[in-house]
């Protein structure tokens, strides 16, 4: 196999240069488990291990090579295993904030061409849940596509497929069937030869399943969807990255319970574009769109041009990509805490003032 098909540019080829010079050869990393990774470059897939200047560098930063990584590599020379000295700068990475209530960000793949939401129709699907995964989507560098499974199974699948193309703006929307196979060709299209997809969105959707028809065997275990909650059992456990018979590539990733945002407000400009636009004909440059005179946005939510639920997952989506921004800038938050003080003084000031008239 060749590293051409595994998606090597132009791009990883220039960053690669530097590593060239010790003797280092090019990978593409399909699995990772920590410090422990399979590999897929020219002699096909083998396992591989960080050099210890690399573990200590990934332990202090956090960052740890993942599913899509390209790698610099040598062979250790009493063994001949692989080791990892190094991993390219990422064309593109899809990251969500780490679950639970630290900051940090939580790299799921990189270096992927296509970011497809896979959701199901039968499930309770929610075009407001689009809307999350598209942010993630569009701040990964990659193209969005939304594919919804199952079609089979509704009838009325054609009215919820215009429902999600009206939330997925500008961005394609495929129904299909991996069961039936129906509107597969044109997700074969997409998937083109030496580039590669991801597979993001709710357990139960049919992912693995969908992938499985791709790739023309069983690629993974798959597993029953409840048919009361149609919530579906995490068969993919790990993110691991499968070759198509048309060459194309994807990764697979295990249902996201949890889509917490990690992106900046520009990614917005993407997944609310109708709002954004919107919003250049508010009075004031900062507005909220939540109370003050002249909102544009606002007058477009009375009279009916923004539905309801899409404004306020804007409006929650921004005010979670600022918390974030203000949690990475220690000046920001040394400033909203000050902010802060000065009103809480000033409301005991005032609750001081009206016991003094009484």
């Amino acid at each position: 196999m060749t590293i051409d098909r595994l998606g090597w540019s132009p791009f990883f080829r220039d960053s690669f240069e530097l590593f060239k010079r010790d003797g280092a050869y090019p990978a593409r990393i399909s699995r990772a488990y920590y410090n422990s990774f399979t590999i897929a470059g020219e002699n096909g897939e083998e396992n591989a291990v960080l050099t210890g200047k690399l573990r200590a560098e990934c332990e202090a930063n956090g960052d740890y090579p993942v599913t899509g990584d390209w790698a610099a590599l040598t062979r250790e020379q009493n063994t001949h295993a692989a080791l990892v000295h190094g991993i390219l700068p990422r064309r593109t990475k899809l990251s969500r904030k780490s679950p639970g209530k630290g900051f940090a960000e939580q790299v799921i793949c990189a270096n992927m061409d296509t970011v497809i939401i896979v959701g199901a129709f039968d499930l309770e699907w929610n075009p407001r849940r689009v809307e999350r995964y598209l942010t993630l989507a569009w701040n990964s560098g990659a193209e969005p596509l939304v594919v919804l499974n199952k079609r089979d199974v509704r009838g009325d699948w054609e009215a919820l497929l215009a429902e999600t193309e009206c939330a997925a703006t500008g961005v394609n929307v495929l129904a299909v069937s991996a069961e039936t196979g129906d509107g597969l060709d044109a997700l074969e299209r997409v998937i083109a030869p030496g580039k590669t997809a991801v597979f993001i969105g709710s357990s139960g959707g049919g992912k693995t399943t969908l992938l499985n028809r791709l790739s023309g065997g069983a690629a993974m275990a798959t597993g029953e969807v409840h048919t009361k909650t149609s919530q579906g059992r995490h068969t993919t456990s790990t993110r691991e990255m499968t070759i198509l018979p048309n060459g194309g590539i994807v990764i697979d990733t295990p249902g996201l319970r949890e889509i917490e945002l990690w992106a900046d407000e520009s990614a917005l400009g993407n997944s609310f574009a109708d709002i954004v636009e919107i919003a250049r004909g508010c009075r004031f440059s900062d507005c909220s769109h939540t109370n003050e005179p002249g909102c544009a946005v606002m007058a477009a939510l009375e009279d009916g041009t923004v539905k309801r639920g899409h404004y306020e997952n804007y409006i929650k989506q921004r005010r979670e990509i600022r918390y974030l921004e203000r949690l990475s800038d220690t000046n920001l938050m040394r400033e909203d805490k000050e902010k802060w003080k000065k009103i809480g003084k000033l409301q005991r000031e005032i609750e001081k003032r009206g016991k003094e008239g009484r």
